[in-house]
Parts: C-alpha cells; structure tokens; sequence
C-alpha cells in the first residue's frame, strides 16, 4: 500500500465526516425537525 493511500483514505473519511456534521448542523438549525 502506498504511504499517501492511507492519507487519502483518511482524507476522504474527513471529507466524508465534514458533509455529515454540516447536515446535522443544517438540521438542528431548522424549527421544523425535532431531534430526540
């Protein structure tokens, strides 16, 4: 496995990590959606 395969792995798993966070911000920010 090449050094930088494991990088891009963990870059894409933040990248991935980042969209997740900014829709669970999206969603507590919206009135309309009731997080237990």
């Amino acid at each position: 496995i090449p050094k930088n395969a494991k990088c891009l792995m963990d870059c894409e798993a933040a990248i991935k990590l980042g969209d997740i966070q900014e829709q669970l911000q999206a969603l507590a920010n919206d009135p309309t959606v009731k997080i237990p």
